[in-house]
């Protein structure tokens, strides 16, 4: 071969190593950068849900259902004082409807007994909706459906043990 085509062919071979390489390594450092963020639960809680969230929290249980229609239980632990973000919650036994749909996401999710907090006692307790669902199926589907992805957190004060339930239907 000429020195000439052996250059071209050379230019040619570093532009597609290079074309390849970009976006591999942009989608690399993408991931890492979400699984950084992600890894602190009060940054999830915030970006996806709008709330606060702990800053202490750290993951003791989580089971999921995966997929795209996702179900998931969390179980989070505090330190002890850091518990301003719950201050705005609603205190006493969750409303009937909210214990119905915790308990739902519960058996969906398969949660063993032993990790399920008591739906019968108090706790500091809110419930965010995303996404609600257009009208007339609303009117159709009642209350229990009014929201397509709901939030439920009790925050237990004597234990500073976070629940939350994620129904993404």
């Amino acid at each position: 071969m000429q020195k000439k085509t052996k250059i071209i062919l050379a230019v040619v071979a570093g532009a597609l190593a290079v074309a390849v390489l970009i976006p591999v390594v942009v989608l690399g450092v993408g991931a890492v950068q979400y699984r950084i963020r992600y890894s602190k639960p009060a940054n999830y809680y915030a970006d996806s849900w709008n709330i606060a969230f702990p800053e202490s929290a750290k993951e003791s249980y989580a089971l999921n259902t995966g997929g795209r229609d996702w179900w998931e239980y969390s179980i989070y632990t505090i330190d002890s004082g850091d518990d301003a973000a719950f201050s705005g919650y609603s205190t006493g036994l969750p409303e009937a409807l909210a214990i119905e749909n915790m308990t739902e996401v519960l058996e969906v999710v398969q949660v063993p007994q032993e990790q399920r907090p008591d739906l019968t006692k108090s706790y500091k307790w809110m419930h965010v909706g995303k996404n609600e669902v257009p009208l007339p199926m609303a009117e159709i589907l009642g209350e229990k459906y009014r929201y397509m992805d709901n939030l439920y957190v009790l925050y237990d004060e004597q234990t500073n043990t976070v629940h939350t339930f994620i129904s993404h239907k």
